[in-house]
């Protein structure tokens, strides 16, 4: 979401007077994903919901429920007909820049991406296993490495998820041990990580470490 939102940031001369709320969206993007916020569980309509729930525009709102294809998504969930009711579809150079900035933030569209997009998808829809096999499968390639710190750290805090569907603990904190390493900044400040974390640590089979980290971040 860092990465996002400091893209659009710099694409804010193309969009005029939109500079500000090309800014905003790209910050807050992803905000449907932080567990005080999910509800669904399509974190581009949750997202949206929550920030009119909080008094932001309605137009900034509509800019995250649609970011990035998000209406193909919504067709896959069947909510599709909920998403364009509540959120009018908006085409203009701040919607395609807010798509620019969150689809060109990582390594391209090759299979590394694509594997864990995948991987992504399949956790969103509770299917643990699939999150976790593709992931396995993308970090065995070349592309996973040629990803920057904070974004393979955000896709491990991901993976972890998925271990804790499956009821695999130890190896969700050994995931997120991992993401410490290569950023320690996705779990001392993104809320999901460290409710990832919380629900690690409670665990018997929690690793050392993982206890360790979480005391050092304040997590119970």
């Amino acid at each position: 979401m860092r990465a996002v939102g400091l893209k659009a940031e710099r694409l804010g001369r193309l969009v005029g007077e939109d500079a500000q709320l090309l800014a905003a969206a790209g910050w807050l993007h992803d905000v449907g994903y932080a567990p005080a916020v999910a509800d669904t569980g399509f974190h581009a309509l949750d997202g949206a919901r929550w920030l009119l729930r909080q008094g932001f525009p309605p137009r900034l709102a509509g800019l995250v429920a649609h970011h990035s294809c998000a209406s193909y998504e919504a067709e896959v969930r069947g909510m599709k007909p909920d998403l364009m009711a509540e959120f009018p579809f908006e085409e203009s150079p701040t919607s395609d820049a807010l798509w620019y900035a969150d689809m060109t933030t990582g390594p391209g569209f090759g299979p590394t991406t694509v594997m864990l997009a995948r991987a992504h998808t399949a956790l969103d829809l509770g299917a643990g296993h699939d999150a976790v096999a593709w992931h396995e499968k993308a970090c065995t390639r070349d592309g996973w490495r040629w990803l920057a710190a904070e974004h393979r750290a955000g896709h491990l805090v991901q993976a972890a998820r998925a271990y804790l569907q499956i009821d695999q603990p130890a190896r969700a904190g050994r995931a997120l041990a991992d993401a410490a390493h290569l950023a320690p900044d996705e779990l001392r400040h993104r809320p999901h990580a460290r409710a990832v974390l919380s629900e690690v640590v409670r665990s018997p089979h929690a690793p050392v470490t993982v206890i360790q980290l979480a005391a050092t971040l304040g997590v119970t």
